[in-house]
């Protein structure tokens, strides 16, 4: 399950099948490893962070108590890539897409 961290922490590039609380300890681990001044934390805050994948997270525009509707899916996704049934390859972040 691959992940980038780009931008001093401030994006992240990850597979759906990464969990969502997973996703934010890689994030602290960089901040560590980096010794970074700011802790950044994927927006949106299910309270099912820790068993919630960030393919489920995307999909259902999930928010959380703490980020309410200003850091839902919606707000916080750059781009997606998506592969379609039919193998069709859509890149959100490519204009020839």
């Amino acid at each position: 399950r691959g992940y980038e961290i780009r931008n001093g922490g401030k994006e992240v590039t990850v597979e759906p099948g990464l969990i969502g609380g997973e996703v934010n300890r890689l994030l602290a681990r960089y901040k560590h490893v980096h010794k970074l001044v700011d802790q950044y934390k994927i927006g949106p805050d299910p309270a099912s962070i820790e068993s919630c994948m960030i393919g489920g997270i995307v999909s259902n525009n999930s928010s959380g108590m703490c980020c309410g509707v200003a850091m839902n899916s919606y707000h916080t996704v750059k781009d997606l890539r998506l592969v379609f049934v039919d193998g069709t390859v859509l890149d959100t972040s490519d204009p020839e897409s």
